[in-house]
């Protein structure tokens, strides 16, 4: 009979394979968007799978750990598990700083922290993989069975969920209530995963031996969790649905009143992003504009730019024009 931990860890997998296969069907087969984001939350899915997987293996040793051979098992599966769990947590990361890249790429300064922080996530995780493989040599030592000989508990400087640069300087900028609401409750789950991980890590820390099961059910929570947060901004046009108009209300709206409004049918993260503006700083640095597309088109975020036979308003006036202003331009055909 399966113990509730083992029930968790089948939901947290559940839920996780649900939540990427929507954001996949919505971002890669109906809106035809392939970017790399959505390969690291894929990555991301399948390292947690392995990871419960592991674990799930490891419940059913609980039972037998006095016998050596099912001990040593379990350890190595707690070793292993240790990688796909890193590998899981900096996929997301990555996942969500390319996000981050998009919503902030109008401000420089912000903009520049975010590609910065890319870089220091990407080098970062082999170093991470590097410090925890040799951290106890050689590896017999973290199985050996008398306890004398076992490696101190990993170090869990590592095990922190706030790498990320989240986009709050970026919200200062929206002027849009429902946009920023909308924005917020999605972040805000976050808190989530640092309140389980601030548990996790105090479980390890003072009692390993008595909450193994704890720790895996925390440990993929956490992950779950992360992962959700990663994905739904993806998805965000039905997350967000009672923060910003659909696409049927839009429809119905005449020409003259969508250049008014300036809202057009795209989601919230998307308006965010401003994939149909064109926007230009009126001090006239063509240097920072091009450098700021240059960077888009090194992460492989596509520019759109969308057309229709009525008048189309730029959705610039959700952000807050920089000191200087900024001057929206309206594509008419």
């Amino acid at each position: 009979m399966m113990e509730v931990g083992q029930i968790l860890l089948i939901i947290c997998a559940i839920t996780s394979c649900l939540a990427c296969a929507a954001r996949f069907y919505l971002r890669v087969i109906v809106k035809k968007r392939v970017e790399l984001l959505e390969f690291a939350l894929i990555f991301a899915t399948v390292m947690q799978l392995v990871l419960i997987g592991m674990q799930l293996r490891i419940f059913d040793l609980l039972p037998t750990m006095q016998n050596p051979s099912s001990f040593i098992e379990a350890q190595k599966l707690f070793f292993s598990g240790t990688f796909f769990y890193f590998a899981s947590l900096w996929a997301v990361k990555i996942s969500i700083n390319f996000l981050h890249i998009q919503l902030t790429r109008r401000f420089q300064r912000i903009h520049f922290l975010a590609v910065c922080n890319l870089y220091f996530l990407i080098g970062i995780w082999p170093l991470i993989y590097v410090i925890y493989f040799f951290a106890c040599w050689p590896l017999e030592r973290r199985w050996a069975l008398p306890s004398g000989r076992q490696c101190p508990p990993i170090v869990h400087a590592w095990d922190f969920s706030a790498v990320c640069i989240l986009p709050f300087p970026a919200l200062l900028k929206v002027t849009e209530r429902r946009l920023r609401i909308a924005i917020c409750g999605v972040y805000s789950i976050a808190i989530v995963a640092i309140i389980v991980s601030i548990i996790r890590i105090i479980l390890l820390a003072i009692d390993v031996q008595n909450s193994i099961k704890r720790i895996m059910v925390l440990t993929a929570v956490e992950v779950t969790v992360c992962l959700v947060v990663g994905i739904l901004p993806g998805i965000s046009s039905s997350f967000t649905k009672r923060y910003a108009q659909g696409g049927s209300e839009f429809s119905k709206s005449t020409p003259s009143s969508r250049l008014k409004s300036g809202k057009l049918n795209k989601p919230t993260f998307a308006r965010l992003s401003g994939h149909d503006a064109s926007v230009v700083g009126d001090s006239g640095d063509a240097n920072a504009v091009e450098l700021s597309k240059l960077g888009h088109r090194e992460f492989g975020f596509a520019e759109q730019e969308n057309y229709t036979n009525c008048f189309t308003g730029s959705t610039d006036q959700i952000i807050g024009p920089e000191k200087g202003g900024i001057t929206t331009t309206t594509h008419m055909r």
